[in-house]
């Protein structure tokens, strides 16, 4: 906030006023920041795609993407999950609800390639939302730790490898 108030010469107070409170500041931030995590999901083009390639795209516009302003040092929803929890029960709710709207909405996508048979039998789409967010928050953590992209991108060759043998031929 600090940083925010001199770039753009409003106090601190001005910034949270503008939102309510530091708490609605906060709420919306997460807000925006999940709906920006949703979008590849919700806008996604799978349909036309196999797992394997829907997947590569949104992991290579998340993660490899130069271009993309939106690469996270980190996950602001699971932090936000597990350093609000103890002090703060209103925001941590309020975070949780948009966690469970992110696990729907990435079991929404998943269960496309389900139920028009682009997987084998036996995976449903709750193995794959659970498959997808464990290395999801991997590559999180590692972008956190600014790890150079070509660790990252060499990760994500391999998870596709998975995910290859996991689709009908």
């Amino acid at each position: 906030m600090d940083e925010l108030s001199v770039l753009t010469g409003l106090t601190k107070s001005s910034l949270y006023n503008a939102f309510g409170n530091k708490d609605s500041l906060f709420a919306k931030s997460v807000d925006f920041y999940i709906e920006q995590q949703l979008a590849p999901f919700k806008n996604s083009i799978a349909e036309t795609l196999s797992l394997s390639d829907a997947v590569s795209g949104i992991l290579e516009m998340k993660f490899l993407n130069g271009n993309n302003l939106l690469v996270t040092q980190g996950c602001l929803s699971i932090n936000s999950i597990l350093e609000l929890k103890s002090n703060e029960p209103d925001l941590h709710e309020h975070v949780m609800q948009g966690y469970a709207e992110v696990h729907i909405t990435m079991e929404r996508f998943f269960a496309w390639f389900v139920q028009h048979n682009k997987v084998k039998a036996g995976i449903d789409a709750q193995n794959l939302t659970d498959l997808y967010i464990t290395f999801q928050q991997g590559l999180n953590v590692q972008s956190r730790n600014v790890q150079a992209k070509e660790s990252m991108a060499r990760g994500i060759e391999m998870f596709l490898m998975l995910i290859k043998t996991l689709e009908v031929t």
